[in-house]
């Protein structure tokens, strides 16, 4: 019993190695040929040398905060605080609801996807009838 959850549990991790053994071996390719067209350019140029780096584009998170911030509001009865959307998105996603820097993180990341929003007239924050300020789907 304990062996065939061990076999099936081996097969699962074979399976996702596959397909990332796959993919290095072609960035392995893709710097290969990079470096070959570098070394055109210029003979001296120590491709070896050369630091690695990060793509600091969005991450799959961060890239459609916006539609699930638009989805919470259409979903909404009333205007919310970034504290009540940012809850739900959290809830949404499944994330840890107690941890109060995931909480804070994603706070901000509503905050500024609601205030890009606005920019592009989505939504908007009704006038102010107290200190909090609320957000509503724009028209």
């Amino acid at each position: 019993m304990v062996l065939s959850g061990l076999v099936k549990r081996r097969a699962l991790l074979a399976g996702e190695l596959d397909p990332g053994q796959a993919k290095a071996r072609q960035l392995h390719a893709d710097l290969a040929a990079l470096d070959a067209v570098i070394r055109q350019l210029d003979l001296t140029c120590p491709v070896d040398a050369i630091a690695t780096k990060r793509a600091r584009g969005l991450d799959g998170a961060k890239a459609d905060m916006g539609r699930t911030v638009l989805d919470v509001l259409r979903q909404a009865r009333a205007p919310l605080t970034i504290a009540a959307v940012a809850e739900r998105v959290i809830a949404i996603r499944g994330l840890d609801a107690g941890s109060g820097a995931v909480r804070t993180a994603v706070e901000g990341h509503v905050g500024r996807a609601l205030r890009y929003q606005r920019e592009k007239g989505a939504v908007r924050s009704p006038p102010k009838k107290r200190r909090t300020v609320l957000w509503e789907l724009a028209g």
